[in-house]
């Protein structure tokens, strides 16, 4: 149990100093950069992580499966080779379409960060893998130093470049190369990936058939759930430009590393307690209410005072071109307070077996926020698109939350027999 709470910690305090650096950087970068470039940027990265999705074939999901590790590295090379095929088809596509003078992202292609969004996805697909192998061996301080590492590369190269050449390539080249640090710092780390020979194709082949499940049913379903987080910077791009983008990342950025740290910390705990639980009793509505009234006593105060600073604190603290990206988080932060107090009690769809559940609400979801965005559209206006999201999101929170209350009861239709959603 030392163990455990050693290896949790690690992790936890690893990700936290992550999330935070790129928020105390924020001041400094937001007057070496443009709201245009940091709305490159933010598309840069929604694209980078929808492509993600696609060029890995979600193979690097399966890596803490085999019960070899031989088996485990041969996965990881097998991921890693598949990404690198589709990540330069990909690059060639978007080449071809721009000499048939065809941009699918409308006025926020400027500046050509598309052509980076295949490489972006390539090394997060690298350093999924690695993370995956080491996560499976149990080398939990490279992973978090793997954490740092990029966060520290990331904001110093973006700071440095900023500071020589204005333009969104300094945001992209800093990401680029923190990527690259975590990938060198995970194959650095001892026990789980040390030097090993490249494996026989026709055992990569194999294990490709062995776990095909993972692209056939993970690609659609992780794809659909990545499309609509990243809508709100998508649409914005492509429809209102980088300039209102940049604004939206700047706020999404400040609040939400610290609530997500937060909000999985207590998580963290909810899972371990819940499932326990409810796999000796059917039930664990006392360790379900115990988290909610955590979360709710935790987020209220801090989430009021920052609805009503927004604005002034980051005209402030960014320079006063910044004002509108407190404008826009005023706006979301309503969803981001039902996420922050909903989002860790959503273990239960999974504590529960009721993943058609879970499936069915991301479907709704899909088809709301795509009507959200819609309203926004037909309006000419971002500020409405943010707050149809927001209040797309809410609901569903709202709904979400009471269905997981329900499963946690052990009452109601919801939790019926888990072998029903098996």
């Amino acid at each position: 149990m030392n163990l455990y709470r050693k290896n949790i910690t690690t992790l936890v305090l690893g990700t936290g100093i992550a999330q935070l650096i790129p928020v105390l950087f924020s001041p400094l970068l937001t007057r070496l950069y443009s709201p245009e470039s940091f709305g490159a940027f933010a598309m840069y990265i929604s694209v980078s992580a929808l492509l993600a999705i696609f060029v890995g074939g979600r193979y690097e999901l399966a890596v803490v499966v085999p019960t070899r590790l031989d088996s485990a590295r041969a996965m990881v090379q097998l991921c890693g080779g598949i990404a690198l095929v589709t990540s330069i088809a990909v690059w060639l596509l978007f080449y071809m379409l721009e000499q048939l003078a065809y941009n699918p992202f409308g006025q926020s292609a400027e500046g050509g960060w598309y052509y980076f969004a295949p490489v972006g996805a390539l090394l997060m697909v690298w350093g999924q893998a690695l993370y995956y192998l080491n996560n499976r061996e149990g080398v939990y301080p490279a992973i978090a130093q793997s954490k740092i590492a990029h966060s520290v590369v990331t904001v110093v190269v973006q700071s440095i470049i900023g500071w020589l050449l204005f333009g969104s390539a300094g945001l992209i080249y800093g990401y680029m190369l923190g990527q690259l640090t975590t990938i060198v710092v995970l194959m650095r780390a001892k026990g789980a990936v040390s030097p090993a020979p490249l494996a026989p194709f026709k055992k990569m082949r194999d294990i490709a058939r062995e776990y095909s499940n993972f692209p056939r049913f993970l690609i659609l379903s992780h794809g659909l759930n990545a499309a609509s987080a990243h809508a709100p910077v998508l649409a914005l791009s492509i429809i209102f430009g980088a300039k209102i983008t940049g604004f939206y990342l700047l706020a999404q950025r400040v609040v939400g590393a610290p609530t997500t740290m937060i909000s999985g910390a207590i998580g963290d705990v909810f899972r371990q307690e819940a499932s326990e639980h409810y796999r000796l009793k059917g039930e664990c509505k006392a360790v379900y209410l115990t988290a909610l009234k955590r979360l709710v006593i935790v987020s209220t105060l801090p989430f009021l005072i920052a609805y009503f600073i927004a604005p002034y604190a980051f005209a402030f603290l960014f320079g006063e071109q910044w004002r509108v990206a407190g404008e826009y988080l005023q706006l979301v932060l309503p969803m981001m307070y039902l996420r922050f107090i909903t989002s860790p009690l959503s273990a239960m769809f999974f504590i529960a077996e009721k993943q058609r559940v879970d499936l069915a609400l991301t479907s709704a979801l899909i088809t709301l926020v795509s009507c959200a965005l819609m309203i926004g559209y037909s309006f000419d206006s971002p500020e409405i698109m943010l707050l149809s999201y927001s209040i797309v999101y809410c609901l569903i929170y709202l709904v979400g939350g009471w269905i997981t209350y329900t499963i946690a009861k052990g009452q109601g239709v919801v939790n019926a027999s888990p072998k029903n959603d098996q």
